[in-house]
């Protein structure tokens, strides 16, 4: 019979992984509960600032509308919930990072706060861009297109939840991309050159992505999305050109 080897230092088994994972997940949770709790406190004012984008579009005469009684309770719960989830990002990005650091080298695990700051940033940024800058000119556009003396804009409370939530977390999860190539370039599984070499299908994978991501299908929403899919894209090029593992062993003597 063949003896088990022993173990490396703080190496973990498949059963530990998944109580590790059980426990970080359970933490994320406390900590958007927590936020979801502040945010309920404050639910009116954030769902006025968050309709705020598609009343300005609103020609007037129009207004929002729910066809079930309890629709604008659980909006309010939802919207908190989103609200929360903002706000515990960053407890929620730590704990991620501190599920993966076991698995990575000690010069690596060093980068925890530069990697918390920069994911909430990115998420914060692409959420914010969305509101202020795509909301505005999707919104000016749908309404504009096809609102008219016999067809007045009458949205639905809970439909346009929906719409603004799938967006503004689309739009976040995609800021991260420099990050995520970043990390890549640094396990030596992305390279400046091969990521300079795939522009060509880039420019059609990100209006790909940018109509999956983007619920409904006008082209202005797709195009403000695939827009800055590109912008990342060459930003994270840069990036991993100068400090991917290719630009290190480059450097070598």
């Amino acid at each position: 019979m063949t003896a088990t080897p022993p173990r490396a230092p703080g190496e973990m088994t498949l059963l530990e992984h998944l109580e590790e994972l059980r426990s970080r997940l359970l933490k994320m949770a406390y900590g958007i509960v927590a936020g979801f709790g502040i945010s309920y406190y404050y639910s009116q004012r954030i769902l006025d600032f968050f309709l705020a984008p598609l009343r300005k579009a609103l020609p007037p005469g129009s207004t929002f509308q729910f066809t079930d009684v309890v629709e604008p309770f659980f909006v309010h719960l939802k919207l908190s919930l989103l609200a929360g989830f903002f706000a515990a990002s960053p407890w929620v990005f730590y704990q991620a990072w501190k599920f993966v650091a076991p698995g990575l080298y000690p010069t690596e695990r060093r980068l925890v706060l530069p990697f918390v700051l920069s994911s909430t940033l990115l998420f914060t940024v692409g959420a914010v861009f969305c509101f202020h800058n795509v909301f505005p000119v999707a919104f000016e556009y749908l309404v504009g297109a096809f609102a008219g003396p016999d067809l007045r804009a009458m949205p639905r409370l809970g439909e346009y939840f929906s719409f603004a939530t799938k967006m503004l977390l689309a739009f976040g999860v995609v800021f991260e991309l420099p990050l995520v190539c970043f990390f890549l370039g640094r396990l030596g599984m992305l390279t400046g050159r091969g990521m300079l070499g795939a522009w060509r299908y880039v420019i059609v994978g990100s209006f790909l992505v940018a109509g999956i991501l983007t619920p409904g299908p006008d082209v202005a929403s797709q195009a403000l999305l695939a827009g800055p899919i590109l912008l990342l894209y060459a930003i994270s090029t840069v990036l991993v050109w100068f400090t991917g593992v290719e630009r290190e062993e480059a450097r070598a003597p």
